[in-house]
């Protein structure tokens, strides 16, 4: 197939909020990338925002303030498994969050308002009991002494050696994915503030 100013290509669009495949000139399709970037983006921070009433920002996905105060929209996780299940949720909208703004726009939620914990191994929540416990499988091969820290996972955005202490207990690709795309939402921070409080400038700088 050659390629032209006249030519037409396939392209997945949204249209209220449904995809769609139209056949866009060209010369149409930067424009169609950015406005599907920039939906995207939006979308993003509302999934995210949606997700701060319900406080699964907290430690434990739940917090109740005073009687003067928004508590949480939510009552505090039943077990371990919904708990698992909220972590989980919560830290898939905020990847979603940063891979949709890199490029220097801005995060719907600062990382400092991030108190959540990582969550459990994907293997572990598979097979993690509302107590608790792992199954039979895992358990066998761990002692009982540990099967809570086995299952817990400590680390959080808090965690000094977050970035450099990987327990194989509580390690695996996705949450070296999350580390990693939380680093690299750092970076795009400070990319986005030294361009503010820069206007002028065009380049890092330099040590």
């Amino acid at each position: 197939m050659t390629s032209g100013p006249g030519m037409h290509y396939p392209v997945m669009v949204f249209l209220h909020r449904r995809p769609m495949v139209r056949n866009l000139p060209m010369s149409e399709i930067p424009v169609s990338y950015i406005y599907l970037r920039v939906e995207v983006w939006i979308f993003a921070g509302f999934q995210t925002r949606v997700a701060v009433p319900l406080r699964l920002n907290y430690p434990g996905t739940f917090s109740s303030h005073g009687p003067n105060s928004p508590g949480a929209y939510l009552p505090p996780p039943k077990d371990k498994k919904e708990l698992e299940a909220r972590r989980r949720t919560w830290w898939m909208s905020i990847i979603l969050d940063r891979i949709v703004s890199v490029g220097g726009w801005l995060h719907s939620v600062e990382y400092k308002h991030i108190a959540t914990e990582f969550p459990m191994r994907l293997i572990d929540f598979r097979h993690v009991s509302p107590d608790g416990l792992v199954s039979c499988r895992f358990a066998l091969t761990q002692p009982q002494s540990d099967q809570e820290n086995f299952i817990d996972n400590p680390q959080s955005l808090f965690t000094h050696d977050v970035y450099l202490n990987h327990p194989p207990q509580h390690t695996d690709s996705f949450l070296l994915f999350l580390k990693a795309i939380m680093l690299f939402g750092q970076v795009t921070d400070f990319n986005t503030e030294f361009q503010l409080s820069h206007p002028g400038s065009m380049s890092m700088p330099h040590k």
